[in-house]
């Protein structure tokens, strides 16, 4: 399989210095329990600090077949790593309505992944049956967690009829660890001050 070679790969590169070397391994949203076998094969390795999932197009995040997969990410407290793409599959949503204005779209493009990404594993109540699974977002920058966990939250119980409650606050899933994003050098104090 690619992957495994894509993993051995890692393997070798972070040999060199395994003391401040990891890498992320990728997992495919396509063959589910090939994935979870993947990460059980590979997650304990010294090099793998993280996985990735590759989703295919259509698949939502909480689709109940991806099961197997954060059953093995819980199971050995392995992080998902989500770094959304811009031009290149996986594709954003909405990729089709950028009208090929590259500004546009890598400005719309990371951060709505990453929207999208959280609020399907706080919904689907994915994040509430395995406590220790913690997704992180890169390259994302981070202003956009806080009022979007707040946007949700307002959504959710307006809308109560169409969704099964989440068990904890929305902001209470990064206050624990299970969600986090990496601040951009770019957003500067200001916004690390207004998020903190």
């Amino acid at each position: 399989m690619l992957y495994d070679s894509y993993h051995r790969y890692m393997e070798d590169y972070c040999s060199s210095d395994i003391r401040r070397l990891r890498g992320v391994m990728l997992v495919s949203g396509q063959d589910p329990e090939s994935a979870a076998a993947s990460i059980r094969r590979f997650g304990q390795d010294p090099w793998c600090g993280a996985a990735q999932l590759v989703l295919p197009e259509g698949l939502p995040v909480d689709d109940p077949g991806l099961e197997p997969i954060w059953q093995a990410l819980h199971d050995l407290d392995l992080p998902l790593v989500v770094h959304p793409f811009t031009y290149e599959p996986p594709y954003f949503p909405g990729y089709r309505d950028i009208w090929d204005n590259i500004v546009v779209a890598r400005t719309a493009a990371l951060p709505w992944n990453a929207q999208r990404f959280v609020a399907y594993l706080i919904l689907g109540g994915v994040l509430d049956r395995w406590p220790r699974l913690r997704v992180a977002f890169m390259e994302t920058s981070a202003g956009w967690l806080h009022w979007w966990l707040k946007r949700l939250d307002m959504n959710m119980h307006y809308l109560s009829h169409a969704v099964d409650l989440p068990a904890k606050g929305l902001l209470d899933y990064v206050r624990d660890g299970q969600v986090s994003c990496a601040i951009e050098l770019y957003e500067g104090a200001d916004t690390a001050k207004a998020l903190i």
